[in-house]
């Protein structure tokens, strides 16, 4: 998904430097960041490749002003469609790994909605329908094998599972995360993999390529949890009361505060065409300027709209869970896990097929939060390594390092704060 990151000047010979962009008469500065690529949907003169840190980024489509363009500046124009790039060399590898757990987001999908309040785009049905994987895709997708935990309760976000083409995986979706398993394969080779997800039709798909791009001639499975069981998601199956009343306090808190000024940007970008309350719906834009050229154009949907709305999303989750209790409940089980998995023996990879908005619970209780949106396809990873006689651990996001090798105990005391036990979970919410 679109985040403030655009590519820099290479030409300056400088990194990190800032680049204007020129849309109409607004100027907006943007700073590269490794962890992202991008991928080119223009083929004019005005578009030229830049790179940042080792990461592949290419300029698009240029709005900039017949000014501008004479300059011969290169454009600030990025579309980034994925976070994990196998064509990308990896930080060097471990000669001892042992465990790897993968959080990752879902490849790229449809939208969820056909309506945004009064902004009706149910006439694309056919063009999203045609953006879904083949028949080959999907029969390989079918293929895997799926094992659902039998238990108590509901999927409490079953608004946003999407039903027929909406909120379900594209072909390009399917070809990221099938990437992805081709690379871990090339990483961990002596590996074995296992596969958990949301009940969501996208994660699991994703979960099943991953699993098919890494061993392909296996009969692979993905786990589904129980819904009370679920820690992939913030109260997934909706029973903890103490969750949905401390997130409504603070966030009440945060749209008269913190946020305010930010929220009342979006909002006079989203009347125009969506009508009264538009911070009410959900705000799900960027399917639309990935596809455009399928799909076509919206009035008033552009990456611009998008890096503000994702910002704002960004900015509110990096609010709500500086409150630790919050951040505990939303998150706490899941880092537990992690953790138990982590100092497990053996050389296993565990993949979490899961949400963007679990991601960003995650990243801070690992506090290594930046307040971006996490991409289609992101990967936290996490891995432990045999040095000397010690287990140590490294973090990755998209393949940016962001803690280094370090022993497993120092990575506990640093999440120990926000690890919440499953007992201790049920206890808080059911008081």
């Amino acid at each position: 998904m679109w985040t403030q990151d655009g590519p820099n000047n290479s030409a300056s010979g400088q990194e990190n430097e800032p680049e204007v962009q020129m849309i109409g008469s607004k100027k907006r500065t943007f700073t590269p960041h490794p962890s992202h690529n991008f991928q080119c949907s223009c083929g004019t003169d005005d578009c030229r490749d830049v790179s940042h840190q080792g990461r592949g980024y290419q300029c698009c489509k240029c709005q900039r002003s017949e000014s501008d363009r004479q300059t011969q500046k290169p454009c600030g124009v990025t579309i980034p469609i994925t976070a994990f790039d196998i064509t990308q060399n990896p930080p060097t590898l471990s000669k001892h790994p042992k465990q790897v757990v993968i959080l990752m987001r879902h490849g790229d999908r449809t939208p969820v909605r056909e309506r945004f309040g009064d902004l009706d785009v149910s006439h694309m049905a056919s063009a999203w329908t045609s953006l879904l994987p083949s028949k080959l895709e999907q029969a390989e997708m079918d293929s895997v094998r799926v094992e659902r935990e039998e238990g108590e309760g509901y999927n409490n976000y079953s608004s946003f599972v999407g039903e027929g083409h909406l909120g379900q995986l594209t072909s390009l979706g399917y070809r990221q995360c099938r990437g992805a398993g081709h690379e871990l394969r090339r990483r961990y080779p002596g590996a074995q993999i296992r596969a958990f997800s949301t009940d969501f039709q996208r994660t699991i798909q994703s979960a099943s390529c991953v699993l098919l791009g890494f061993a392909p001639t296996e009969a692979p499975v993905v786990h589904v949890p129980a819904p009370k069981n679920q820690t992939m998601l913030p109260n997934y199956d909706g029973s903890c009361k103490r969750y949905g009343q401390l997130r409504a306090s603070i966030l009440e808190e945060a749209y008269g505060g913190a946020l305010r000024h930010l929220r009342q940007e979006v909002q006079e970008m989203l009347t125009p065409f969506m009508g009264r309350e538009p911070m009410k719906e959900v705000l799900d834009f960027t399917p639309f300027c990935v596809h455009q050229d399928v799909v076509g154009e919206v009035p008033g949907i552009d990456w611009d709209l998008v890096q503000s709305v994702e910002k704002y999303k960004a900015s509110l989750e990096g609010a709500v869970y500086a409150n630790c209790e919050l951040l505990r409940l939303a998150a706490g089980r899941l880092v537990q896990e992690v953790m138990d998995y982590l100092s497990n023996p053996g050389h296993q990879i565990t993949l979490l097929a899961a949400h963007d908005n679990m991601m960003t619970a995650f990243l801070v209780a690992l506090k290594i939060y930046k307040e971006q949106w996490p991409l289609y396809a992101s990967m936290v990873l996490l891995e432990t390594a045999e040095v000397g006689e010690e287990t140590h651990v490294r973090v990755l996001m998209n393949d940016e390092v962001c803690l280094e090798w370090q022993p497993l105990e120092e990575l506990h005391a640093r999440v120990s704060g926000a690890v919440l036990s499953s007992a201790a979970y049920a206890a808080v919410c059911s008081s």
